[in-house]
């Protein structure tokens, strides 16, 4: 029995922002990897963290750019994540320097 006064309230999700599309190249790699986007992809902020969560590298890819070069030369090996944000989402990959 619905009590006196009482409002219905309809609660709507927020949209999932979709994660942009991405792929890696050469993983593991040697220095520096290329990462390709889908056509058409909006500009996007790129991170890479080390192991510990420290951001050691940063760059813009342009919006239209699909491929970007990343180089890790300057960092000791071990493994990396790397996370490529945009607008509308992000996604993380994980990148191995040999």
């Amino acid at each position: 029995m619905a009590a006196s006064g009482a409002v219905p309230v309809t609660v709507t999700p927020a949209p999932a922002k979709a994660a942009p599309e991405l792929s890696i190249a050469p993983n593991p790699t040697p220095a520096s990897f290329t990462i390709l986007t889908g056509a058409g992809t909006e500009a996007a902020r790129i991170s890479v963290r080390n192991s510990r969560g420290e951001e050691v590298q940063t760059g813009i890819v342009p919006a239209g750019v699909r491929s970007h070069k990343v180089d890790l030369g300057g960092l000791p090996a071990g493994t990396y994540i790397l996370q490529v944000s945009t607008a509308t989402g992000s996604a993380t990959r994980r990148v191995v320097r040999e």
